[in-house]
């Protein structure tokens, strides 16, 4: 199902504006569903549900554990100035006279 259509259930509850489970709730919901089934750790469930969400296409899923595992991934942004040398900054302050001081 495209992620934009909504079940019947979420359209019962209200759409897009129903209160959706985050990925890390539902990946606990089914690694406490494996834990029950098969009586695996939860290190183990969660890496059995990590996978087969990944089978079936579900990658939020994955991005979910490695970001969790390794930490999330840090965005690096460098700030230059022209050709990449440093950022020229000047500050002016300018002192102007007021109309009512102008003689």
């Amino acid at each position: 199902m495209p992620r934009h259509e909504l079940t019947d259930e979420e359209r019962k509850k209200g759409g897009h504006n129903s209160k959706r489970k985050s990925h890390s709730e539902q990946l606990a919901e089914l690694a406490q569903q494996k834990i029950d089934d098969e009586g695996c750790t939860y290190e183990v469930a969660i890496d059995k549900v990590l996978v087969e969400k990944a089978r079936a296409g579900d990658f939020p899923f994955l991005k979910e554990y490695y970001d969790r595992r390794y930490g999330k991934a840090k965005n690096h942004i460098e700030l230059t100035g022209q050709d990449g040398g440093p950022i020229d900054n000047k500050i002016t302050i300018e002192f102007v006279k007021s109309d009512s001081e102008v003689s």
